[in-house]
């Protein structure tokens, strides 16, 4: 059955991920897969790292895809329309 997981951290470090079975299985290794990402450098304060780790139908870990993803907010002043008094 295949699934998927999807992890946010918030830092500008690298970030090295190590998946591995527990308790380990005999005759085969205890790791199964390792990442390691490269260090971020946003632009923004309010920021996240957010990867995602594949177990496929075949029993594989695969690592998906990795992006760095920002928020910022932006403030836009609205013009108030005057309103006439009618006497």
């Amino acid at each position: 059955m295949p699934t998927s997981k999807t992890i946010k951290f918030t830092r500008k470090e690298a970030i090295e991920v190590l998946i591995e079975y527990d308790p380990a299985i005999n005759g085969f290794g205890k790791h199964i897969g390792y990442f390691v990402t490269k260090p971020q450098h946003p632009t923004t304060e309010v920021f996240g790292v957010t990867f995602k780790v594949r177990y496929t139908e075949d029993g594989l870990v695969t690592f998906e895809e990795c992006q760095l993803v920002e928020e910022w907010f932006e403030e836009t002043k609205i013009p108030k329309k005057k309103e006439v008094k009618k006497e």
